[in-house]
């Protein structure tokens, strides 16, 4: 069973490789696909435990620290000159020595933001609202198994920031600013549990909360402020 999530990173991985050579609907199939392959994973009854997740996460008596490994590529021409989006998608490895064990729901966190990535691109790109409430929902799944994870590292809270700040970019695109700003103030709740972590991720780096806070500014001080 352990060889289906492998798969699933692997057709993951596919995910990124479409969406970073502009295909978005092959991107978000791969992605669909994967998760799909976590969800059907089942972990023998006497390895199971209570769980109210979306996914298992087995145990590792000889390691129980949890780091969450991961590379990513970056999403080309998706910017916004008013608003730092973080457009990276995200690879996960099971096989890495730096995650020696299985985070089921952080792999399936990693997935829904990528899906969540993709809709977020298309609607930006072809202005149409509903792949943005889509992109919103996939985000919205993914925090939620972050924020459920039995144990937090600098990646996952790294993660639940960019998810707050693409929503957030989401909000500003709908002309919903004052959502778009409450969102960006979840950052600034989070950014102190990030103080006292361990920084063992090259794909977030503390420059990119700076990014986060700066859109909060220009928010703030741009003209829909003045209306407000």
């Amino acid at each position: 069973m352990l060889s289906r999530i492998y798969y699933a990173a692997s057709v993951n991985r596919q995910g990124v490789d479409h969406l970073s050579r502009g295909s978005g609907k092959k991107a978000f199939e791969c992605f669909r696909k994967a998760l799909k392959l976590l969800k059907e994973f089942e972990e023998p009854p006497e390895e199971s435990k209570a769980n109210s997740s979306l996914f298992q996460q087995e145990q590792h008596e000889e390691d129980p620290h949890h780091p969450h490994s991961c590379s990513s590529v970056p999403v080309p021409h998706f910017e916004d000159k008013e608003f730092y989006i973080y457009g990276n998608a995200l690879m996960f490895d099971p096989f890495s020595t730096c995650s020696p064990h299985l985070s089921l729901d952080f792999y399936g966190a990693v997935i829904l933001f990528n899906m969540g990535l993709s809709l977020h691109w298309k609607g930006k790109d072809r202005c149409e609202q509903k792949a943005l409430e889509r992109s919103v929902t996939c985000y919205e799944l993914s925090l939620q198994l972050l924020e459920d994870l039995d144990e937090q590292s600098y990646v996952s809270n790294m993660l639940l920031t960019a998810i707050w700040n693409n929503m957030s970019h989401i909000h500003f695109l709908l002309g919903e600013h004052d959502t778009a700003l409450d969102m960006l103030d979840e950052i600034r709740k989070l950014s102190s549990s990030l103080r006292g972590m361990k920084n063992n991720s090259i794909v977030f780096q503390p420059g990119h909360v700076e990014e986060f806070f700066l859109n909060g500014v220009v928010m703030r001080a741009g003209p829909h402020a003045a209306a407000a």
